[in-house]
């Protein structure tokens, strides 16, 4: 077991037992109780559980917005229900299950149950089922399904600790012990430790294990061992170990859109690519509603002021409260776990332009054309990643034409 899983493993520790929260009487004897209670409950649940479960709906066909096996899952669906089967709840859309659980650096350190999220903002998710491969409900006309993990996922989230009794692994904790970490950090072990850590129970777990100030060794103190000496080797302080480490990998974040539309500004490979109407001219959008706005983000995000003004146009009519059927929201008809993500109010119109600005810059980046960045922006980057090209849905197809169309008329009356 590594250091990182190991931390997955506190982090999930802490969160059922609401560390932090005053310790009820007992001291260190209810306090190991309590965690060696908590470790025996979650041991069932294990990665290779979740994909046994995701593989029960194999089968099942794509449903948009569909939550009932019954008549058909779309991919957050999928990945709600799979989880709900084994009694852990998460979130409904697939941009706010990409921030649950425990960050996954990379592809090389995925394990089986993993989340496997797409796009930014994320639009697509499935279930890692090992072998480079994923179980997800790809899209309209198609159903659950075992597929290859085509592309590198914007974020990869671990929502069930991993431990020694997981098939899945190669092992737990070193030291052999059949119950991973709950094994090696025993309630017997941690009677006599917790008990001097906590001052004889009279502060309450969030202290001792909060990490204040010593290592894990001494909240620990008196065992056989530190936590450096049972993962071999790790030296970091439980702060270090309980804190979270570095920042996530959470799709969609304003600061991965800034970067990618940062590279596109740089004059990366698909940023050359692009039409020249997508690039930035110092045009003016003189009786174009919030041109001002437009022309600011387009200078910031190296875009075409018009191309702003176009999407706004066909996406609302210029109207800053529109809301949508589906509940889109505001000038640029942005929804509301998208405007989440990028950390804007689709309502105001200075910050909806600017995250449809950001969201259109890193479409262009990832897909060099305006034609399939307009298509992602509609229809969602991960729909045009598994089509290879504009999605064969009906809205998107007549979207991308309504567009540029628009754009063409602000070109006529001289806004390039």
């Amino acid at each position: 077991m590594t250091v990182y899983e190991a931390q997955a493993r506190i982090a999930e520790i802490r969160s059922r037992i609401g560390l932090g929260a005053p310790m009820t009487t007992g001291g260190g004897d209810a306090f190991a109780a309590t965690l060696q209670s908590t470790l025996d409950s979650s041991r069932s649940v294990t990665g290779t559980a979740v994909v046994d479960a995701a593989k029960r709906y194999l089968g099942t066909p794509y449903v948009f917005g569909g939550t009932n096996p019954e008549s058909g899952l779309d991919c957050s669906g999928l990945v709600q229900r799979v989880y709900a089967d084994l009694g852990v709840k998460l979130p409904r859309v697939a941009e706010d299950q990409a921030r649950e659980g425990t960050a996954v650096p990379d592809m090389a350190h995925a394990r089986s149950g993993d989340l496997l999220a797409f796009g930014n903002p994320v639009d697509h998710i499935g279930i890692y089922a090992g072998g480079d491969k994923m179980i997800v409900a790809p899209h309209t006309g198609d159903v659950v399904k075992i597929q290859q993990v085509y592309e590198t996922p914007s974020a990869i989230r671990r929502i069930v600790p991993t431990t020694s009794l997981d098939p899945s692994l190669p092992g737990g904790l070193p030291g052999g012990s059949p119950g991973g970490l709950s094994g090696a950090l025993s309630a017997a072990a941690l009677t006599g430790a917790l008990s001097g850590g906590l001052a004889g129970g009279s502060a309450g777990p969030g202290g001792a294990l909060g990490g204040g100030s010593g290592s894990l060794a001494g909240a620990l103190g008196g065992g056989s061992g530190s936590l450096a000496g049972m993962l071999g080797g790790a030296s970091g302080s439980l702060a270090g170990a309980l804190g979270g480490g570095s920042g996530t990998l959470g799709g969609g974040s304003a600061a991965a859109l800034a970067m990618s539309a940062a590279g596109a500004r740089a004059g990366s490979a698909p940023a050359a690519s692009m039409a020249a109407s997508a690039t930035m001219r110092p045009a003016a959008l003189t009786g174009v509603p919030y041109a001002d706005l437009f022309q600011r983000a387009g200078a910031k995000y190296g875009l075409s002021p018009a191309l702003l003004a176009a999407v706004a146009k066909v996406e609302s009519g210029y109207n800053p409260a529109a809301v949508s059927s589906a509940g889109a929201q505001g000038l640029m008809q942005i929804m509301p776990a998208t405007a989440r993500g990028l950390g804007v109010n689709a309502l105001d119109p200075a910050q909806a332009v600017d995250g449809a600005a950001r969201m259109l810059s890193a479409n262009l980046e990832r897909f060099g054309s305006i034609d399939l960045a307009l298509a992602a922006y509609n229809a969602g980057g991960g729909a045009v990643s598994r089509y290879g090209g504009i999605p064969p849905f009906a809205q998107t197809q007549a979207y991308v034409p309504k567009v540029k169309a628009a754009m063409e008329q602000l070109a006529g009356r001289g806004f390039a």
